[in-house]
């Protein structure tokens, strides 16, 4: 290598003959021999490299071996290499992610500062305003709860501006269904329907559209005039949990005002001797989402019919599951004006019928007699035996009046119900 470059220097000049100095000096720079002194100070300089927390330099040894020796071909007559070089420095260990330890809130020079300090000891300062914008801030927020019918929050909000929260991250707080902040659980209280729609795998709405939403159902319940009692929240909840729309919700108050409003007592004593309820607290009943809204008007019909049947001196169950019950009625559709009809007719030829029953074996009881009456009536569950039942026994007595003058299906006061309701 030195040669090389020495024979392209003489191809630019062409330089004099080295002196005897020079040979003895270029000798004396390749014989010489690096100290141990001059090792460890290379060595040296390589561990601080290593011990530091950024890479050191490639050559931390370069301090040793610059000392060491010199090129012996920085002459222009060839010589060897001198002394060797220190050893090479290692790269530092990489410094660890720093993370945040603490967290505080300070009043510095009228302004709120937010220190944050780190697991490597260092710390940063973020400026969250003058104390007087941060109360701004929290009466900001406060008006907004309070308009949500929250109110009695100013500490908890404090608290939360106070560590650095801004009104998006608040509102977030406010809303999680997990959170224990006093905000939180005080939101899910006001907002209870939203707590029962996660449960049913619905979503959540938000503070606007619920707000609306029970603005709508006060509108239905107020002019129906339904007790004050029917917009509490946590009624109205109810109603948004289970996703009863405003137009259900008119159409439940229409079925229960319908019944409420009646003049015929009868509805009305029918309807409170079920649930032992006010009238007021019975609209709150027929309102509760849990009973789906074609039970709704089943209740009401079944209390017109249970109100016909007690005219008319039958006796029906209200709730019961048997065919003749007044629900069952209800869900067969039964109305209160074929109720009426069917009770009457079942109370003209009820008692001429259990007579011809207690004079002939094999027609069973009064009560069984009756029973019949109603399914041939209604067309119920056993419609078709009960009528052929009923025919049987007007025959057989209408065989045993066959020579007897004036005779005749009329004058017993039995007809044939088959056709009728």
């Amino acid at each position: 290598m030195a040669s090389d470059r020495i024979v392209d220097m003489q191809a630019v000049s062409a330089p004099a003959a080295p002196t005897a100095a020079d040979l003895a000096a270029s000798q004396n720079y390749n014989a010489y021999v690096p100290t141990a002194a001059d090792r460890a100070a290379g060595l040296a300089y390589g561990a601080a490299s290593a011990a530091s927390t950024v890479a050191g330099p490639v050559s931390g040894g370069n301090t040793g071996g610059n000392t060491g020796g010199n090129t012996g071909d920085s002459n222009v007559v060839p010589g060897s290499t001198g002394g060797n070089f220190g050893a090479t420095g290692g790269y530092g260990p990489t410094g660890s992610q720093k993370t945040v330890v603490g967290s505080t809130v300070a009043v510095i020079n009228g302004q709120n500062v937010q220190v944050v300090t780190y697991s490597d000891g260092t710390s940063q300062q973020t400026d969250l305003g003058s104390t007087t914008n941060q109360g701004s801030a929290i009466a900001a927020l406060e008006s907004t709860f309070a308009a949500y019918g929250i109110t009695g929050m100013a500490s908890s909000i404090t608290n939360l501006v106070q560590q650095g929260y801004d009104a998006n991250a608040i509102n977030m707080v406010a809303q999680d269904p997990t959170s224990q902040d006093p905000l939180a659980v005080a939101y899910r209280a006001r907002f209870s329907g939203n707590t029962e729609r996660i449960k049913q795998g619905l979503a959540p709405l938000d503070p606007a559209t619920y707000l609306a939403t029970e603005n709508q159902y006060k509108q239905v319940m107020l002019q129906a005039g339904l007790p004050p009692a029917a917009t509490d929240p946590a009624i109205l909840g109810q109603l948004i949990g289970k996703d009863v729309s405003p137009a259900e919700t008119q159409m439940r108050v229409n079925s229960a005002m319908a019944a409420l409003q009646s003049e015929d007592p009868q509805v009305i004593a029918q309807l409170q001797s079920q649930y032992g309820l006010s009238q007021g607290a019975l609209a709150l009943h027929l309102l509760d989402p849990s009973l789906a809204a074609n039970v709704v008007q089943q209740q009401v019909t079944a209390a017109q019919i249970g109100a016909e049947a007690a005219r008319a001196g039958a006796n029906v169950s209200y709730a019961g599951t048997g065919p003749m019950s007044a629900m069952s009625l209800a869900a067969q559709g039964v109305t209160q004006q074929q109720a009426q009809q069917g009770f009457q007719q079942i109370a003209q030829q009820q008692p001429a019928l259990q007579g011809i029953a207690s004079r002939y074996a094999g027609y069973g009881t009064p009560a069984q007699v009756g029973g019949e009456l109603g399914a041939a009536t209604f067309n119920t569950e056993g419609a078709a035996q009960a009528q052929a039942q009923l025919n049987r026994m007007k025959q057989q007595e209408i065989s045993a009046f066959s020579g007897s003058a004036g005779a005749s299906t009329g004058s017993l006061g039995v007809r044939d119900t088959s056709g009728q309701l």
